[in-house]
Parts: C-alpha cells; sequence; structure tokens
C-alpha cells in the first residue's frame, strides 16, 4: 500500500490519508464489557494520550516519506467502531 502512495503521491496525485480510529488498545481494559462508558483514572488518560501522540507522530512521518501532506484523524476509539452511532 505505501508503494501506490508513493507512486501516486510522485505523479502529484491529490491525497489524503484519514484514520479513524486512535490505534491503541484493542479494548480499553482488561475488564472490558460491552459498554458505551468507561471509567478511566488520570494516570491511563495521560498514557493513552501519550500513545495516541506518538503513533500520530509515527503516522505523519511515514506519510511525509511517502510525500503525502494531507492528512486527517478523527480519534474514534480503537477497535470499537461498533460502538460509533451514525
Amino acid at each position: 500500500m505505501g508503494g501506490t502512495l508513493r507512486k501516486l503521491s510522485v505523479k502529484n496525485h491529490d491525497i489524503k490519508v484519514v484514520f479513524l480510529a486512535t490505534g491503541i488498545a484493542a479494548r480499553r481494559s482488561d475488564k472490558f464489557r460491552n459498554e458505551t462508558k468507561y471509567e478511566i483514572n488520570k494516570t491511563l488518560i495521560k498514557k493513552m494520550e501519550e500513545q495516541i501522540k506518538k503513533l500520530r507522530l509515527d503516522a505523519k512521518r511515514a506519510l511525509k516519506i511517502l510525500g503525502i501532506k494531507n492528512i486527517e484523524f478523527f480519534d474514534f476509539p480503537d477497535n470499537e467502531m461498533d460502538m460509533v452511532s451514525n
């Protein structure tokens, strides 16, 4: 996929890469229950924010190598798209 994106960017195609989910923790807790609300403490929130920041930076660096500048992050919970309503 990266090779195709690079080929298209070199040919000046208009490319936008969209990341729908955060990319962290398949479920936010090992005690996961199928609920829309979680009790998350400040320490876990900080850890999650740091993970998201690092993943975003890695994604931006990779896309820069491919020549892609148009990037958008939606920050939906990773592997919880079934919990996001229309």
